[in-house]
């Protein structure tokens, strides 16, 4: 059929191209995660995430247990600021691949569908026309 991905051994070309985007986004996410502990300007931003995550998580823990909400809450030191934040940036890389790569399949069947559906229609349609002529004919 036009538009669909040759298989190979039965597995589309497709599937197996965005299992290693998948694949390639784990070392891609250690090394983001790596640069962040490098670069200035990424350090400083992931910095601000690491702080901003301990400061939310924190105050949701707190309001989880009853506790009233603090005002002001002791900041992450650099290092562990640095730590939690490229690990949060890290794992940020690794689902938005995945979700990307899942909701790409996800509208590629729903196109092939619709594709089908509309071939199955046009069948349809063909074969009442013939069977219209064919009743003409007799």
């Amino acid at each position: 059929r036009p538009g669909m991905v040759a298989p190979v051994a039965g597995v589309p070309i497709l599937k197996l191209g965005l299992l290693a985007v998948r694949q390639i986004a784990k070392p891609i996410a250690t090394r983001a995660k790596a640069t962040a502990k490098e670069s200035a300007v990424f350090r400083s931003i992931v910095v601000w995430i690491g702080r901003g995550l301990h400061r939310t998580s924190i105050q949701v823990t707190r309001l989880a247990e009853g506790k009233v909400s603090l005002e002001y809450i002791t900041p992450l030191s650099e290092t562990a600021a640095v730590d939690r934040g490229a690990e949060f940036v890290s794992e940020l890389v690794i689902y938005v691949v995945a979700a990307s790569t899942t909701i790409y399949e996800f509208a590629r069947a729903q196109q092939d569908k619709k594709s089908r559906e509309k071939e199955a229609e046009l069948e349809e349609q063909k074969r009442k026309e013939e069977a219209l002529a064919n009743e003409r004919r007799q």
